[in-house]
């Protein structure tokens, strides 16, 4: 599971196929499992591989726009509610459960990224950024423990989220609670990456957050 993990993460910042693309839709393709939380790593693995066709597809000029959204809203549907809940885990749970809250917010706010690049100020971008934050927030506010223990787990959701909020305040404290996230992973070399692209200067431009994180080489796990 570990190993599907980073090879989903990987892929998401070297912007090329998951290695183990097969492998994760045979065996946690949610069209053959039912409930199954693993559906989120099948999700992102298929919104990579959404990517990589759809960057082929352009450059042959064959891109079918009502192809690509009908690709992304079978992969949203897997996405759609929360398949765990809070309310009666033990603390011993609860970093997963966030994680895995976090994971599945910020994988609808990938998708729609692929289908409309990264522009912040698209409605169904900024509609998942908030969704996507408050689950962050979550990770934010839960025990010293559990959210340190979440946070080293999130690089991903923290990033793209900093990346793509248009709410300066909320960009200020994902940045920070990233930065508090200790040394472990990647956590403070993403925050610098982050501080590097100007987001307060943004205006109706494409974040290239993305194209940044690949050119520095720095995995997002």
């Amino acid at each position: 599971m570990t190993t599907f993990k980073f090879d989903m993460l990987a892929s998401i910042t070297t912007i090329e196929l998951p290695i183990f693309l097969e492998a994760i839709d045979e065996l946690y393709n949610p069209k053959n499992q039912s409930g199954c939380e693993n559906c989120i790593v099948w999700a992102f693995a298929q919104i990579s591989s959404l990517y990589v066709w759809k960057q082929n597809r352009e450059k042959e000029g064959k891109l079918s726009i009502l192809e690509l959204h009908q690709r992304a809203n079978e992969i949203e549907s897997y996405l759609a509610s929360p398949r765990l809940s809070l309310v009666y885990s033990s603390e011993d749970n609860v970093p997963r459960l966030l994680t895995s809250e976090a994971f599945r917010t910020s994988a609808i706010l990938y998708l729609r990224t692929v289908v409309h690049s990264d522009f912040w100020l698209v409605p169904d971008i900024a509609e998942a950024v908030n969704k996507a934050i408050g689950s962050l927030e979550q990770i934010a506010s839960a025990p010293e423990k559990a959210g340190h223990a979440a946070v080293r787990s999130t690089v991903f959701p923290f990033a793209i989220c900093t990346a793509l909020t248009t709410k300066r305040v909320k960009q200020n404290r994902l940045l920070n609670t990233l930065y508090d996230g200790g040394e472990l992973g990647t956590c403070q070399g993403i925050v610098e990456l982050l501080k590097g692209l100007n987001l307060e200067t943004k205006k109706a431009k494409a974040v290239s957050w993305c194209t940044a994180i690949q050119r520095s080489k720095m995995l997002l796990v």
